[in-house]
């Protein structure tokens, strides 16, 4: 038994307790909603 993923976000600081595999592997930021710079400039986010 395993976990798999496409991207890993956490850049390998995840721990399942079992092998764990990412094709991808990024360090991507998350914020929290007061504290994210889009946010505070009031830009919108939109899908085309």
């Amino acid at each position: 038994i395993g976990v798999a993923v496409l991207v890993d976000r956490t850049a390998g600081r995840v721990d399942f307790g079992v092998p764990f595999f990412a094709c991808l592997t990024l360090e991507l930021p998350s914020y929290d909603p007061a504290e994210c710079p889009l946010c505070a400039q009031q830009v919108a986010l939109t899908v085309t």
